[in-house]
């Protein structure tokens, strides 16, 4: 499988339709009051990134096929004040030193085969210092990101969520 990754700022066409059902196929939430709640989750946690950073939102491709995406946010303490992003100001004495913060989706049938690993490897590319993320303590996806070199972690709490800061530092 060849994985090629482009930033969103350089595709001519945005699969926003692909985007959108592996936002969905992946998000732990499935059902919404109406189409317009619906809507807004997808902003909330991947919309207002593809249009007010699409450098930083890159796409994975196998030919026209979309595997997967990630997107980020160059400064969380700038993201603090321009995106409401629930539980990420309870890690903001970290931003300095992880400034990059990310979230990142991949096709069900392209688990598993090297392109989650391609994505986070670009974004890492995208800042000098650190990249984080932030995630359920109990969540599957945490032994991705430590073998990834997310080797930073704190805890704390959400609404009765345990919430983990897992960061690494950039190459």
């Amino acid at each position: 499988m060849e994985i090629n990754i482009e930033s969103a700022d350089k595709v001519q066409n945005i699969p926003l339709d692909k985007i959108k059902e592996i936002f969905f196929e992946a998000s732990a939430v499935k059902e919404f009051k109406d189409l317009e709640h619906k809507e807004r989750f997808f902003k909330r946690w991947c919309g207002q990134y593809l249009e007010n950073y699409p450098s930083c939102f890159l796409l994975a491709f196998e030919g026209e096929r979309l595997l997967g995406y990630s997107c980020s946010h160059p400064n969380s303490h700038l993201a603090l004040v321009e995106f409401s992003i629930p539980g990420q100001e309870l890690f903001k004495h970290l931003f300095d030193e992880y400034p990059l913060h990310l979230h990142i989706n991949c096709h069900k049938e392209s688990r598993g085969k090297g392109v989650g690993k391609k994505l986070i490897l670009a974004q890492t590319r995208l800042t000098s210092v650190g990249i984080h993320i932030i995630t359920e303590k109990s969540a599957d996806n945490c032994g991705f990101y430590r073998a990834l070199g997310f080797d930073r972690e704190e805890e704390a709490e959400l609404k009765g969520h345990a919430l983990l800061f897992m960061g690494r530092k950039s190459i």
